[in-house]
């Protein structure tokens, strides 16, 4: 009788150890579960977030464009007369704002023509100190290509609308011995 009552504690404690074996194995299986899709719910938060960035810094450019359009509305006035032509005196401030070394010997052919394309990474804003003298270059953007010409495109266009020719220096003196 003894025996078969340690059989069926020996029994019983072999089946409950199964028994706690599956749920603990089950268990395992629920945690990886639960990680995984902690893991997927992470990379959700991750895309919804950059969403958001996305449209914050949306909201921001267009906050920015509102306070400025009435700025941009002066540019345009300005914008609206010509700067087919400058003034020698406006010509001197450019030159005395936008350095070009002079060419040394015959100067080469001008990269540009009136006209040409002018991208907007290839040139600068005109110095604030110019346009705060001459308002009419208000916006305008310019480069200086190889020859030491000065190409001015107007505000929000990509075409070169008037070039300052290059300077060049009189030929030195030549000394008689």
């Amino acid at each position: 009788m003894h025996n078969a009552i340690r059989t069926i504690f020996l029994g019983t404690c072999a089946g409950l150890a199964a028994v706690w074996g599956v749920v603990g194995f089950v268990f395992l299986m629920q945690v990886q579960g639960l990680r995984t899709e902690q893991a997927k719910m992470e990379r959700e938060l991750a895309a919804a977030n950059g969403r958001v960035d996305a449209m914050e810094r949306t909201v921001r450019r267009l906050e920015t464009v509102q306070t400025e359009a009435p700025r941009r509305r002066e540019i345009d006035t300005n914008l609206e007369k010509p700067i087919a032509s400058l003034s020698d005196a406006e010509i001197a401030l450019i030159r005395q704002f936008i350095k070009v070394p002079p060419p040394v010997g015959q100067i080469p052919e001008p990269e540009f023509k009136i006209g040409d394309a002018l991208a907007q990474s290839a040139s600068l804003a005109m110095p604030q100190a110019v346009v705060e003298k001459f308002p009419r270059l208000a916006g305008t953007r310019f480069t200086i290509d190889r020859s030491g010409a000065i190409a001015i495109s107007r505000a929000g266009e990509e075409r070169v609308g008037l070039m300052i020719p290059a300077v060049s220096l009189p030929p030195a003196p030549v000394s008689a011995n």
